[in-house]
């Protein structure tokens, strides 16, 4: 609970503090987080603050913010929801740099989707945590559509995509997808899908012991 600018609101605040002193170097640091939510109707803005390096290799800080939006009748009887989140991280060892993304989702039927965007810097880096791939854009989501009319429980057609680039949009890899699915009054589903791939090769590489891969850029898989 919390009252903030004399206003009686109902709050989430997280915080953990710990002593390491197993890292790699053996320096002692207090690990911390720091994250905090405040609800603003339906929707709801957060923080979030880490502090220390669990290797004690170096000294490390993450900030960021985020926005949760929600409208329950944005049109009469659909939902739309949008996340918005900012992160920056400092780093003695890195440099600093940062990551954000939005997102969109329109849960609703009979047309239904969701989008999401985010970048990484290429520096980016959350000691306190993790980011499996730095210097990207992704792009990725699914639109759907769903009719509970045929006599099934439902009938779906839907698409999705995942597409990640380089910070300067160079494609590195690449997926679309199309798909029908049914699901039966029994609750026995049946999918047909179709994928198409394709994924950046900027070297050279092994196909077997006696032959070298030419192929510099593409690699088409269907």
């Amino acid at each position: 609970k919390c009252d903030w600018s004399s206003d009686v609101c109902s709050s989430d605040l997280a915080l953990t503090a710990v002593t390491n002193g197993t890292g790699v170097n053996k320096r002692s640091q207090v690990l911390s987080v720091v994250r905090m939510t405040k609800p603003i109707g339906e929707s709801k803005v957060g923080f979030i603050f880490t502090n220390g390096d669990p290797t004690g290799a170096s000294t490390n800080t993450v900030a960021g913010v985020d926005y949760q939006y929600r409208d329950s009748n944005f049109l009469p009887g659909q939902i739309l929801q949008s996340d918005f989140y900012y992160q920056r991280s400092f780093s003695d060892t890195h440099g600093d740099d940062d990551s954000w993304g939005v997102s969109l989702n329109f849960p609703n039927e009979p047309f239904g989707g969701e989008a999401h965007f985010k970048q990484v810097g290429t520096n980016f880096f959350p000691a306190l945590g993790f980011a499996n791939r730095t210097g990207v854009r992704v792009y990725d989501g699914r639109a759907i559509y769903r009719n509970r009319q045929l006599g099934w429980r439902w009938f779906d057609v839907g698409t999705l995509w995942n597409v990640a680039t380089r910070l300067d949009n160079h494609i590195e890899s690449r997926e679309n997808g199309f798909y029908l699915g049914v699901s039966t009054r029994s609750t026995d589903e049946f999918y047909l899908r179709g994928f198409d791939y394709f994924e950046d090769v900027p070297k050279p590489f092994k196909r077997s012991e006696e032959h070298t891969s030419e192929l510099q850029s593409h690699l088409n898989l269907v």
